[in-house]
C-alpha cells in the first residue's frame, strides 16, 4: 500500500507484550521504534497512535517527548457516568445504592470504559430483576 502523499491513521491498541516479545529471543536494539517509523511518510498528515499501560513500551515506541499520559477521571465524573450507565433506559436505581458509592468508584479506578461496563452490567441485572417480579406476580391459570 502506497502512504505518500495521503493521510493515515496507525493505531497500535494495548500494545503490551512489546518486552516479552524481546525476552522471547527476538533481537532488540536501540533503533527499532525509529526503524519502524522510518518506513512511514512524514509530513503528508500521518499520525500514528500506540496506547499501552506500560510507560516503558510507549517511551520505547514512540520517545518520552512524544508520550500523552491520560489520567484518571474524578470520583464524582465516575459516579455519573456509572449512574447514567445504570439509568440509560429509565432504570432506577435501586435505594441503598449510594451507600456502595466509594467502592464502586474505587472499583472502576478512574476508568470511564470500566465505569460504564460495570453501570451496564447493573442495568441488566436490575432489568432481569425487574421482569423476574412482574413474571412472578402475574396470575396463572
Amino acid at each position: 500500500m502506497q502512504l505518500v502523499g495521503k493521510k493515515y491513521l496507525i493505531i497500535l491498541d494495548d500494545v503490551s507484550n512489546f518486552h516479552e516479545t524481546l525476552e522471547s529471543g527476538s533481537s532488540y536494539d536501540e533503533e527499532m521504534g525509529e526503524q519502524i517509523g522510518s518506513g512511514l511518510p512524514k509530513g503528508c498528515g500521518g499520525t500514528v497512535i500506540v496506547t499501552s499501560r506500560d510507560e516503558e513500551v510507549g517511551k520505547q515506541m514512540v520517545g518520552e517527548e512524544n508520550l500523552h499520559k491520560l489520567v484518571p477521571l474524578s470520583d464524582k465524573v465516575i459516579w455519573l457516568i456509572f449512574k447514567d450507565s445504570v439509568q440509560k433506559d429509565g432504570t432506577e436505581l435501586p435505594t441503598g445504592l449510594e451507600t456502595l458509592k466509594y467502592d464502586i468508584v474505587n472499583k472502576c479506578g478512574g476508568l470511564p470504559l470500566a465505569t460504564k461496563m460495570l453501570g451496564e452490567i447493573m442495568n441488566k441485572n436490575l432489568r432481569a430483576s425487574v421482569n423476574t417480579q412482574q413474571g412472578m406476580q402475574q396470575p396463572t391459570c
